[in-house]
């Protein structure tokens, strides 16, 4: 096993339905880190409350920050997937990122890059929690905001390691330059 620093974060990012929680899933089972999304935090919140309004959705994703946080911070090992919120981007929606670096000593960055048009055609196919309100939101109006978010990332939170999700995944080779990440920065002074 590859040692690691006293805390690691990685950092999954990438545009809504480019795979970062399904790598993560892999990754985390391949490295023995804790896997935290916030999407599990929110469909539960989802699940205990009335989500009538997108207002009512914006509350409860401020909501399962915080406990996505709170979860996340009791580790010393996490993968962390989320729609982060860009730096570049400044405030707004996304689940901010400040605390990652506070909290953890080495932040690695897996950066989803996957091409806006096949994100747009996954995001619209998929089937997600109701609660989530995708019906409330333009189809017609999501490449728009695909391409907008894809040019907020990578979030240059830490080191990168960049994989192309709008193609065959190989866990595997991507567990490996994880690991050639950890090994360099646990040998860093």
């Amino acid at each position: 096993m590859t040692p690691i620093p006293l805390t690691t974060a990685i950092v999954v990012s990438g545009l809504p339905a480019s795979g970062k929680s399904k790598i993560a899933r892999a990754l985390a089972a391949r490295l023995s880190f804790d896997l935290f999304d916030k999407d599990d935090f929110l469909e539960s919140l989802f699940d205990k409350n009335l989500v009538a309004t997108l207002e009512d959705r914006r509350r409860l994703s401020r909501m399962s920050d915080v406990r996505f946080q709170s979860a996340a911070s009791l580790s010393d090992a996490a993968i962390l997937v989320s729609h982060w919120r860009s730096m570049a981007a400044g405030a707004g929606s996304g689940t901010p990122l400040d605390w990652v670096a506070e909290h953890f000593s080495n932040v690695i960055e897996l950066y989803c890059n996957c091409d806006p048009t096949v994100a747009t055609a996954r995001f619209l196919s998929r089937q997600r929690h109701p609660g989530h309100l995708d019906s409330h939101q333009d189809p017609a109006e999501w490449q728009a905001q695909m391409i907008k978010l894809a040019s907020a990332l990578p979030l240059n939170c830490g080191s990168i390691i960049e994989i192309r999700t709008d193609q065959s995944i190989d866990a595997e080779a991507v567990a490996d330059a994880v690991s050639v990440h950890l090994e360099k920065n646990a040998a860093a002074p």
